[in-house]
């Protein structure tokens, strides 16, 4: 229907926003881009993987357990990144570097609850006719 298409739509949204905004900080940061490349580079590397992962979406049929581990690997990959390239930032803990480094982790966290809000309603526990926890206890 149209109201779960726009319902998509917008969880989509609102997923992906604080993401690019953050890889946009991060190549202005840390990659010393200008502001113009920043968005260039970001938009083309961010433009196929979209295409290529609703291509897959639409296309495949792909099991809630590898639709976990799927998850887990990306998820992974970039607690591995933020652990090793960017906060070693964080950790210049004098003067003018204790704030920027605080309004870092404040600015990681309010992304990290836009990211949080989409599960709101989340139901991948609720399977058809079944019972409403489907065993998991949550």
């Amino acid at each position: 229907t149209s109201a779960t298409f726009w319902g998509v739509v917008g969880a989509t949204l609102a997923h992906e926003a604080p993401q690019e905004v953050a890889d946009f900080i991060v190549l202005l940061s840390e990659g010393g881009l200008h502001w113009g490349w920043a968005t260039f580079l970001n938009s083309m590397s961010a433009f196929p993987s979209t295409v290529l992962g609703a291509l897959i979406a639409h296309q495949a049929a792909i099991s809630s357990n590898w639709q976990g581990v799927l998850l887990a690997f990306g998820a992974g990959v970039y607690l591995f990144v933020a652990a090793t390239e960017l906060a070693p930032s964080l950790m210049r803990l004098s003067g003018s570097a204790a704030r920027a480094s605080t309004a870092r982790l404040l600015a990681f966290a309010a992304g990290a609850a836009c990211i949080g809000l989409v599960l709101i309603d989340h139901t991948h526990c609720s399977p058809v006719g079944g019972p409403a926890d489907a065993g998991h206890a949550h």
